[in-house]
């Protein structure tokens, strides 16, 4: 029998495949267009984010080596050398949103990561702290019947749980800076591509990097229960 291994690389592109073939609001140009982006931003989405960010804020344009992004009342264009795009803005943020967390590294188990102290004054003693530096304890965080889900949740380094059973549930743009990766090996790997397989694509679930007014309302009630926090 021939002996397979799991390629990690080749299954993120393929989850984006089907993610992809999924919206029936695209043919088969544009479904193969936006594959092509993802393979260009894999497991480095910065551009991908700073065009969430254009739309968020109302800005016009961005540019980076080889596509240009370009917003025009409700509809975005997309260019690159040979190709171009025209999308109604809404439609786009959906694919966007999607790609960005079907395509984002996630960090091991055991990495310690530098968050935005600024975000976290109701959680913990801000002034206190000089760095708010976590340990990744858990990841791929949901409820059952939600539509969003925590990427990450941690410990506080190094005293470890701010409370009794509670961690600190963040997302990836809340990341200012990794200070030590963790272990991972082809199970890990297995276990992110199942994980997003799961929520992603069966659930339809996006990262709470991307909830909507109603669903961070519905978080903050959960968290002033400790829902989240067992």
């Amino acid at each position: 029998m021939e002996n397979k291994t799991f390629d990690f690389t080749d299954s993120i592109k393929k989850l984006l495949s089907i993610w992809l073939m999924k919206k029936n609001f695209l043919n088969n140009n544009e479904k193969k267009f936006f594959f092509n982006i993802g393979c260009r931003y894999l497991n480095n989405v910065d551009t991908l984010y700073s065009v969430n960010e254009i739309i968020l804020t109302g800005k016009e344009h961005l540019k980076d080596d080889t596509l240009v992004f370009s917003i025009e009342k409700n509809e975005i264009e997309i260019k690159n050398n040979s190709n171009s795009l025209k999308l109604d803005l809404k439609l786009f943020r959906n694919i966007l949103i999607g790609m960005i967390d079907i395509l984002e590294t996630m960090y091991p188990l055991g990495t310690v990561v530098e968050l935005k102290k600024e975000f976290f004054i109701n959680h913990i003693q801000i002034e206190k702290v000089n760095r708010l530096l976590i340990i990744i304890t858990k990841r791929f965080l949901y409820k059952e019947n939600e539509k969003s889900y925590f990427p990450y949740a941690g410990i506080v380094y190094p005293i470890g749980d701010i409370k009794q059973n509670e961690v600190l549930h963040f997302t990836s743009p809340l990341i200012e800076n990794i200070v030590h990766k963790g272990y991972s090996d082809i199970q890990d790997e297995a276990y992110i591509y199942f994980m997003k397989k799961e929520l992603i694509i069966k659930n339809s679930m996006h990262s709470y990097s991307f909830s909507t007014k109603e669903e961070l309302e519905k978080l903050a009630r959960k968290q002033n229960r400790k829902d989240w926090n067992k």
